[in-house]
């Protein structure tokens, strides 16, 4: 499985690639392909913030998971 890290890496850069495709085909004045390429940065910037939110849910769980273990030791040890 691809890390949360990675995945967000490769979309921030094919947003940016998209954003300068859109930019450069609005430039030539090709609107059929500057509307697909500034749609595909906002859907790809719409999956940064899913992968962001996602791996903040995950360090989220882990820590209340950490928290319940260190308390149950120290319970456990007294």
């Amino acid at each position: 499985m691809i890390s949360a890290r990675l995945r967000y890496t490769a979309m921030s850069l094919l947003a940016l690639a998209a954003l300068i495709t859109g930019l450069a085909q609005l430039l030539d004045r090709a609107w059929p392909g500057a509307v697909l390429g500034l749609a595909l940065t906002v859907e790809l910037l719409l999956g940064c913030r899913r992968i962001r939110r996602t791996a903040e849910r995950h360090q989220d769980e882990q820590r209340r998971e950490l928290e319940a273990l260190l308390a149950a030791t120290e319970r456990t040890s007294i």
